[in-house]
């Protein structure tokens, strides 16, 4: 009986063994699995967001990033999408790059270097509004047909070369506050036929728009300074006027033209006719409007006091030109006795020189003005 009972005692704790056993196997197992199952739920999530550019933790291998400055990106995209921790895009960065299109700038963006896009094909770009500094060269030679800044944006000048031989640029939105626009910075953007200039606008370089397609240019009411050949060889321009916008400011210092338009600004301009220049416009430089072929009429504001040789040559005017002085003091303007060119029997009759009415006889007997006394007479009212 007691060897009965201790069998079945022996057998019980045998079977408590076996059930903890399985019991404690179960769990492990389970705990086991599940951890599996993070593991691979955080791989799936980290890649992921590596192929979205870049997660937590995470860097997009397309771009290098030091110290928040794109310095290299060998990725082969249409459309870029540059990370958001990129604070400054470096120089040459997408420089001769050919599958490039469109680009997203970071909002955070703060720079762009000079040549970032040199000759790349890229066709669209929006500036972001935090940019405060482009560098020169950056969109040269680019296939660009849009350039626009994002409101409130930051940028007060315009490079130089900035935009230069964009032959296909069409489209230009320059931001509200700029106040330079630096030398050669469309020149040869042959399809840009229209361009709206804030009346922040303080200084436009040389050859900013030399050989561009514009048809009217509106010079913004705070110019103070317009350089040598500004609008050279513009071949389709017909008309320049000042802003209508009351000016607040004087012009200033242009290069070899103290106070006025430097040499040879509106030059080789074949198919402009009419010029009306700012109020407090002072002189007007040498060859200023050569070549304009089609000249109908000038106005030279009150203000103006010196106008050099050669403003006009008027036997390349294909019909006759009219320059309305408004000045009735004519003791104020010093005029060069060459400031027509060719005037001479040929091509004098192609002069009509308008003056304030009671003013005529003083004008023909002042110096430099009585060379072109015949063509001296008084405004119609």
């Amino acid at each position: 009986m007691k060897q009965r009972l201790l069998l079945l005692l022996t057998a019980a704790m045998v079977c408590a063994v076996t059930i903890g056993c399985r019991l404690s196997a179960g769990t492990s197992a389970g705990y086991s699995k599940d951890k599996q199952d993070t593991q691979q739920s955080d791989t799936k999530s980290n890649q992921g967001q590596s192929q979205q550019g870049g997660g937590q933790g995470q860097q997009d291998e397309r771009f290098e990033v030091q110290d928040g400055k794109l310095v290299k990106y060998t990725g082969t995209d249409e459309h870029v999408v540059i990370p958001e921790s990129v604070k400054v895009i470096g120089k040459e960065v997408f420089s001769a790059n050919k599958t490039i299109k469109t680009v997203q700038l970071p909002t955070g963006l703060l720079k762009i270097e000079d040549d970032a896009f040199f000759y790349s094909t890229l066709t669209k770009v929006t500036i972001p509004a935090n940019v405060t500094e482009i560098g020169s060269f950056a969109f040269m030679g680019t296939k660009l047909t849009e350039l626009k800044f994002e409101a409130g944006s930051k940028i007060t000048k315009l490079p130089k070369n900035m935009c230069e031989i964009c032959t296909d640029l069409t489209t230009v939105e320059l931001p509200t506050g700029l106040q330079s626009i630096g030398s050669s910075a469309f020149s040869g953007c042959e399809k840009l036929s229209q361009i709206t200039f804030p009346d922040t606008v303080h200084t436009i370089e040389t050859n900013a728009f030399r050989e561009t397609a514009l048809k009217r240019v509106v010079l913004p009411a705070n110019l103070q300074k317009l350089e040598q050949q500004a609008f050279y060889l513009n071949k389709e321009l017909t008309e320049v006027v000042a802003s209508t916008t009351v000016v607040q400011q004087d012009w200033k210092e242009i290069p070899e033209s103290d106070n006025g338009i430097s040499a040879y600004c509106f030059c080789d301009n074949q198919k402009l006719q009419t010029i009306k220049l700012p109020d407090r416009l002072k002189t007007m430089s040498e060859g200023c409007l050569l070549g304009a072929v089609h000249l109908k009429d000038v106005t030279l504001p009150a203000s103006i006091a010196s106008i050099s040789e050669g403003i006009i040559d008027l036997s390349s005017i294909t019909d006759k030109v009219t320059v309305h002085v408004k000045n009735r003091e004519p003791s104020q303007i010093s005029i060069n006795t060459y400031a027509f060119r060719n005037f001479d029997g040929t091509h004098k009759d192609k002069l009509f020189i308008h003056v304030p009415n009671g003013t005529s006889e003083t004008f023909k007997k002042a110096a430099g003005w009585s060379t072109y006394q015949e063509r001296i007479s008084e405004e119609r009212k």
